[in-house]
């Protein structure tokens, strides 16, 4: 397989698992937001926002 063939399919890979995570992702958010209170996921989301951005 050359370097290029290699480098394309790397490419699709990663598109193709990118478009595959966000509905997932909001998937989880929904199921989260449904069964845990308020509260709970507002303390979630900031503890991650604190760490994704510090």
């Amino acid at each position: 397989m050359s370097y290029k063939e290699r480098v394309v399919k790397g490419i699709t890979w990663n598109f193709l698992l990118l478009m595959l995570s966000a509905p997932i992702g909001y998937l989880v958010r929904v199921l989260y937001a449904n069964e845990l209170p308020k509260l709970d996921v507002g303390l979630f989301y900031a503890v991650l926002d604190f760490l994704v951005y510090c």
